[in-house]
């Protein structure tokens, strides 16, 4: 049954992607000599309608985004959003804001067919993992986003969470928000661990909550590290609160298996 979920389900996300891919290189010929900026911008657009359109129209994917009046007017300025990583799902859950952002991904992706060529050409920033010179690169270009008025992903936790535990944070995220002058925007996502585990090639009936979280800032008198664990521990907090409100509801969605 799991091959054959598989069978069905990989085939028709190519597909949808060659088709989205090609719309993408439309809007970048249009948009060729006009403002970059605008160009990235309408690419990512695209991106947010190919990975909501997945969750959209996978069978027994839902998805539910609450606190959408948290997120401040990301034209008048930009943040750093900062989300709990537990599945290569999560940044279609975060396409579900239906905001402008840029996030950073490792190498290897940009390397995959149709979908590397679309993420150089919505500004998203590779990152080789172990190589130092390649994080500073990152960093400088998500601080070049910001400066553009771009707000910036970060998954502070650095790599996917195994066991759904919030594993700690890296500085990256809050150093750069720090320096930038902008404000952290705490996101928790849950339920995308079910939905496709690391490592597996097939999809589970589930259901994502993404949660935004109150705009912060360092206060003053605040190390980035007692901000850093502030922001954790808020992400941490509702997080488990989610856990506890779901172990009291319906099982539908808790009992998946992967």
């Amino acid at each position: 049954m799991k091959f054959l979920k598989a069978l069905v389900f990989w085939p028709c996300v190519w597909v949808y992607t060659i088709f989205m891919v090609l719309k993408l290189v439309g809007v970048g010929i249009y948009y060729r000599f006009k403002d970059p900026m605008d160009k990235e911008n309408r690419c990512h657009d695209i991106a947010t309608q190919w990975g909501t359109g997945i969750l959209k129209f996978t069978p027994g994917w839902e998805f539910e985004v609450t606190g959408m009046e948290n997120i401040p007017n990301l034209d008048e300025k930009p943040v750093v959003l900062v989300a709990n990583h537990q599945s290569s799902v999560d940044i279609l859950a975060l396409y579900t804001l239906g905001v402008q952002f840029r996030w950073l991904s490792k190498i290897e992706v940009f390397r995959l067919p149709f979908v590397g060529q679309a993420m150089t050409m919505s500004g998203y920033i590779p990152i080789n993992r172990g190589s130092k010179g390649s994080h500073q690169n990152a960093f400088l270009a998500s601080k070049k986003c910001l400066q553009r008025g771009i707000s910036m992903a970060y998954f502070p936790e650095g790599s996917r969470s195994l066991d759904g535990k919030l594993k700690e944070f890296k500085q990256g995220a809050f150093r750069l928000a720090e320096e930038e002058g902008v404000q952290i925007l705490p996101i928790t996502i849950s339920g995308t661990n079910r939905m496709m585990a690391k490592n597996s090639f097939t999809p589970n009936p589930a259901k994502i909550s993404l949660k935004v979280l109150k705009p912060c800032q360092r206060m003053d008198d605040e190390s980035l590290s007692n901000f850093m664990d502030r922001v954790r521990s808020n992400v941490h907090e509702e997080l488990e609160l989610g856990k506890q409100q779901e172990a009291n509801t319906s099982p539908i969605f808790s009992t998946a298996t992967i």
